[in-house]
């Protein structure tokens, strides 16, 4: 090979890894396709890769969804023609510096997949949060990003040859997912980081110290115990820190653009004003929908035997009747506990059902047209209860009312408290709130249909079709937060058993060869699935899929036992599944 040849081919080697990095979804075709120079040979083995693809596009076809179960399929085929690249590729790859350049791509594209990440953030509203990670703001959801970065850094580190690229890789990665506020991706950073530390990884000392140094960070942050030195941790998904007694349970109630507002039935927008002589941020709500409890609502869990008191600033004007209004369910077969406010001609009046006993009501004039509604309840319910709270901004059936209020507050207390402003943090407080509900949902729906599932957007579908009285009461999750029980939810069992042939096809090679650092990273990734559904997503599927074939390719020895290879594959394969759901397990609990 001339000079030139070697630099073209080093250059394609760099462009192949930054691709893969920078450009997830679209990235492994255009670098795979340029740097691959051999001729692609049909296997036996590939049938296995295309009855995946048929499994889980099928359930689409059957209930009536052509073009999504072609994209499906085609997806998995994507997968299979980057696998089997990869495998080639590192095949006839001649070049000694070869994983070297490709790692020094995959590290650059990693950066630069960090920077766009980080360019979704809102802003920084330190004057509201609890500690300074909690100041982070996202302007879109920001758990897909967190769970790309990590496992595109946790790829990256399993690739790269240099000790120095691998520590920067994981830093790389662990930035981007304490920023992302994912907590599930941070505790699947620390299972993979130590767990790569545990593989046999070469380094140097130094590297060591650094990678066992950021370990030490990563899991001091993911505590909480900075919290108590106003450091602590973004906003994650299931936060962990109590708050106090006397804390608003609503969050970042002075950042209009924050993600925990659902708007049922409303439009709003935000400003600053001066109230009651304080400058408070304003919401102006305005009713699209005719439904008289339509609000601009949070969710937040009552505890138990626990009395609340909520308030908040009003102005409305004309014949508007503006008020709260709260809703939920403690278990798909319970009564729903309702809690509704009007306020009226200076007149704050309450009503109650369920396991809600209203305790007192009323409202203050305060000038310009200002009210502060205020009214105390208790729960008396058995368990805690995910509840749906908002501002109602009129009773009516019309549209186009609009009511703004400041100073939204709800405190576990028997009096009003003085004002204080909810902090930026995301989610509720526990799994047992979080997500519970939601996988208890898609077990009823994988109940209704359980061979074929309910078809693309299932879990919405089958909740509004099980419980069509509750879908105007509350927001619906897009899925079901699980990567095979959406399967399940979308594709039914079919779907189910395709899955899981994916998953272990990619797989596979890691378990024959006894590699212990691929089967770490694919723990994680699993770990990772158990609590959100991302596993298909093009920035997490696709560099998997690229890295699993490069390292399918090596001087391991594949495992044999007396009754074959492929008895000791699935002898080898339902354990590590079964290790790693028991980890999951208990990790959630």
């Amino acid at each position: 090979m001339t000079l030139a040849n070697r630099h073209i081919h080093r250059g394609l080697a760099f462009a192949a890894g930054l691709g893969v990095a920078a450009i997830p979804s679209v990235g492994p075709f255009l670098a795979l396709l340029a740097i691959f120079t051999g001729r692609l040979v049909i296997l036996r083995s590939d049938a296995w890769w295309w009855g995946s693809a048929v499994l889980l596009g099928a359930p689409f076809a059957v209930t009536g969804h052509l073009a999504e179960a072609a994209l499906t399929m085609a997806q998995v085929l994507a997968v299979w023609l980057i696998y089997r690249s990869a495998v080639e590729f590192r095949q006839n790859a001649r070049s000694s510096t070869i994983s070297n350049d490709i790692g020094a791509g995959l590290v650059v594209g990693l950066a630069i997949t960090l920077g766009l990440g980080l360019r979704h953030i809102g802003e920084f509203r330190f004057d509201v949060a609890r500690t300074a990670l909690d100041a982070v703001v996202w302007n879109t959801h920001p758990s897909v990003f967190g769970h790309a970065i990590l496992v595109i850094s946790a790829l990256v580190a399993l690739v790269v040859p240099s000790p120095r690229l691998r520590a920067l890789a994981m830093a790389i990665g662990a930035v981007g997912v304490v920023f992302s506020g994912a907590r599930e991706a941070v505790w699947a950073w620390l299972l993979i980081a130590v767990g790569l530390r545990f593989a046999g990884r070469r380094g140097t000392k130094w590297t060591r110290v650094a990678e066992w140094a950021l370990i030490a960070l990563m899991a001091v942050l993911a505590s909480g115990l900075p919290a108590w030195f106003g450091l602590g941790r973004t906003g994650f998904l299931t936060d962990l820190v109590p708050p106090s007694s006397e804390a608003n349970l609503f969050r970042g109630t002075e950042v209009v653009n924050g993600d925990w507002w659902y708007p049922l039935g409303v439009e709003f927008s935000g400003h600053e004003a001066t109230v009651d002589g304080r400058v408070s941020t304003v919401f102006d709500v305005t009713k699209v929908s005719s439904d008289p409890w339509s609000r601009l609502q949070q969710v937040v869990t009552l505890t138990p035997n626990e009395t609340y008191t909520l308030s908040a600033l009003l102005h409305s004007t004309g014949e508007t009747s503006p008020g709260f209004d709260g809703w939920g369910r403690e278990a798909p077969d319970s009564p729903s506990v309702n809690l509704a406010t009007t306020l009226r001609d200076g007149t704050h009046r309450v009503t109650a059902s369920g396991a809600i006993t209203a305790v007192s009501s009323s409202a203050v004039e305060l000038g310009g047209g200002w009210e502060l509604a205020i009214v105390t309840f208790r729960y008396d319910g058995s368990r805690p209860l995910t509840w749906y709270v908002g501002v109602v901004p009129d009773r009516s059936n019309l549209t186009g009312v609009t009511t703004s209020f400041a100073e939204l507050q709800l405190v576990a207390s028997y009096s009003l408290l003085p004002y204080r402003p909810g902090p930026a943090t995301r989610g509720v407080t526990d799994l047992r709130t979080s997500r519970f509900p939601i996988w208890q949902e898609a077990l009823a729906a994988v109940s209704a249909r359980p061979l074929f599932g309910w078809g693309p957007n299932g879990f919405p579908t089958a909740v509004a079709r099980l419980h069509p009285d509750e879908v105007s009461l509350r927001p619906v999750a897009a899925h079901a937060h699980n990567s095979f029980l959406s399967a399940l939810v979308e594709r039914g069992s079919v779907g189910l058993l395709g899955l899981v042939l994916l998953f272990a096809l990619l797989a596979i090679r890691a378990i024959q060869q006894r590699d212990r650092a691929a089967a770490v990273v694919l723990t994680g990734v699993l770990v990772l699935n158990m609590f959100d559904s991302t596993f298909l997503s093009g920035a997490v599927i696709y560099p998997l899929a690229a890295v699993m074939g490069w390292r399918a390719v090596g001087r391991r020895e594949v495992a044999e036992a007396e009754t074959g290879v492929g008895s000791a594959v699935a002898v080898r394969l339902a354990l590590a599944l079964a290790d790693a759901a028991a980890g999951a397990g208990a990790l959630s609990v």
